[in-house]
């Protein structure tokens, strides 16, 4: 069973199988699911995504540190500068794309668009490149990437 475990963690299976068997739960016995997806909702989405945010931060703190990947400054830059182009992109497309058609009152959804899961982007980055500089990139960009888009919500609240 121990085999089993380490390959599901590290091939990254846990996540799909777990959307598996709540889609299967929540269509099967919805009631029973909906009721325990709203008690644990502040355990999941508060207490959870705390921890998540905090292993992401140590990566990039890690990288960020003499000797770490994205040590000097001009390093750590680069991912920025990727994340604004890829979000200013991402927002044009999008925007182009309502624009041609008749529901233009979708073009408030710019910020979806942009929306980055970025532990999927580490969990992806870290099942092709291991443990090389392109993790930390990449998650510096996800970070970077939703950061962007919070400060332009907040901003416009």
């Amino acid at each position: 069973m121990t085999r089993a475990w380490y390959f599901v963690l590290e091939h990254y299976l846990l996540l799909p199988l777990g959307a598996f068997v709540a889609v299967v739960w929540a269509n099967t016995y919805a009631v029973t699911y909906f009721r325990i997806a709203q008690a644990l909702a502040f355990v999941v989405n508060d207490i959870g995504m705390a921890f998540v945010f905090a292993y992401l931060a140590q990566e990039v703190i890690e990288a960020a540190l003499p000797g770490g990947t994205l040590h000097p400054w001009r390093r750590t830059m680069v991912p920025f500068i990727a994340a604004i182009g890829g979000t200013a992109g991402a927002i044009a497309v999008y925007v182009a794309y309502i624009q041609s058609g008749d529901q233009l009152n979708l073009t408030r959804g710019w910020p979806i668009v942009c929306a980055v899961d970025v532990l999927l982007c580490v969990a992806v980055a870290r099942a092709i490149f291991r443990r090389s500089a392109a993790v930390t990139f990449v998650a510096l960009l996800a970070i970077a990437s939703d950061a962007i888009v919070w400060g332009t919500l907040i901003r416009s609240a």
